[in-house]
């Protein structure tokens, strides 16, 4: 069965190949060996040629025959490049899919806000600029929180409930959880902590309370922090893909 299923994949992947792709990845269940009955088949292309694209995935499709998971690798991000080099992704596919975009996110997040945040180190902004530096980081917490909640789903079965959920969310980041090792460390869990305090102030006072000499230091260190919480990230895929 299992012989059938990867010659199917091989014919899949030839299609899209004739149609222009010019790489394909197989990733999920396929690439495991153990696609069910049902369960959609999971390819990724880069390249495919937007004019082509639905009509050779129809056509890859009728090859298996079961329904595809979809991903385009054209676009540069730390974990396409991780799929990149592993040749598919296990387990991880879809999820790594989502937490690629929010880092993309991220990524053009800091990009748009550099020269703001670089221009409150050495003054202090006026009020219109304080607003937006307050709106810049309230976005970055968030995004963060999206890639560690859907982390959670996948090896918790769920995120924390309850009225401490954001914080119960990050504390279970930090540590291990059999036969899982955290997804952050503690340090930068911590670092990431006071984003996460900094967003429900700004979600509850006037942005004039906000008293930004104090909060200066999130806006200076934002991209080390944000750079780290990838590493760590991806530190953490890396080895629960070898376990």
């Amino acid at each position: 069965m299992a012989a059938k299923i990867g010659g199917l994949i091989d014919q899949a992947a030839h299609a899209l190949k004739a149609a222009g792709a010019e790489e394909v990845y197989v990733f999920g269940s396929a690439a495991m060996g153990n696609l069910r009955p049902g369960s959609d088949g999971d390819l990724a292309v880069v390249g495919l040629p937007p004019a082509v694209f639905f009509r050779a995935m129809g056509q890859a499709e009728r090859v298996l025959p079961r329904s595809l998971d979809r991903v385009i690798l054209d676009h540069e991000n730390p974990f396409t490049r991780y799929l990149k080099g592993r040749g598919n992704c296990g387990v991880w596919g879809k999820v790594l899919e989502q937490v690629g975009i929010e880092f993309a996110q991220l990524e053009h997040w800091l990009e748009t806000h550099c020269a703001l945040a670089k221009k409150s180190l050495e003054l202090h902004p006026e009020p219109v600029e304080l607003s937006a530096l307050a709106a810049m980081l309230h976005p970055f917490y968030n995004g963060a929180e999206n890639i560690l909640k859907r982390l959670a789903m996948e090896i918790e079965g769920g995120a924390p409930s309850g009225e401490f959920w954001h914080r119960d969310l990050l504390d279970v980041a930090t540590k291990p959880g059999f036969p899982r090792p955290p997804v952050i460390s503690a340090e930068w869990g911590e670092r990431l902590g006071q984003y996460r305090c900094f967003r429900h102030l700004f979600r509850h006072a006037c942005t004039f309370d906000l008293r930004w000499e104090s909060r200066r230091p999130l806006g200076r260190d934002s991209e080390s922090i944000f750079l780290r919480f990838k590493a760590d990230i991806q530190a953490f895929f890396a080895v629960t893909e070898s376990a």
